[in-house]
């Protein structure tokens, strides 16, 4: 199911396949998989790190979806350069791609004022892939 919805998010914000490896973190080969598996309804469990991403994600299509009344106003709002923090005049999927699961959540903070509820601390992570990079 968060398979299925990460690929309808990226298909309603219009996200090339580059941007789609990016945000979920593995590489086109993993996410062609990926798809060819949502396709075929036979999904193979995911990694706790690419379910927090997803989850993020979701968190921020809902938010921006309810705050404009549209998915086309929400994909154009993620499409649109933001000025100050932490975008500095790049789009918020723009940032998300060039910093990883670090963009994801700060985006995800700038844009819906929180975090998913999640059993593992999203912090946690975000510490780890610091240390990572």
């Amino acid at each position: 199911m968060a398979a299925r919805a990460f690929f309808r998010i990226g298909k309603d914000w219009q996200c090339n396949e580059s941007e789609l490896t990016a945000l979920i973190g593995v590489g086109l080969i993993q996410l062609l998989s990926l798809r060819k598996q949502v396709e075929e309804e036979s999904i193979t469990p995911l990694d706790r790190r690419t379910l927090i991403r997803i989850r993020c994600l979701v968190m921020l299509y809902k938010e921006t979806a309810h705050r404009h009344g549209s998915i086309a106003l929400a994909r154009n709002d993620m499409r649109a350069s933001r000025g100050g923090l932490p975008f500095m005049g790049q789009t918020p999927i723009q940032y998300m791609v060039r910093q990883g699961l670090k963009g994801i959540v700060e985006t995800t903070r700038a844009v819906t004022g929180g975090l998913p509820d999640l059993k593992t601390p999203v912090t946690e992570l975000f510490n780890q892939s610091e240390a990572q990079a």
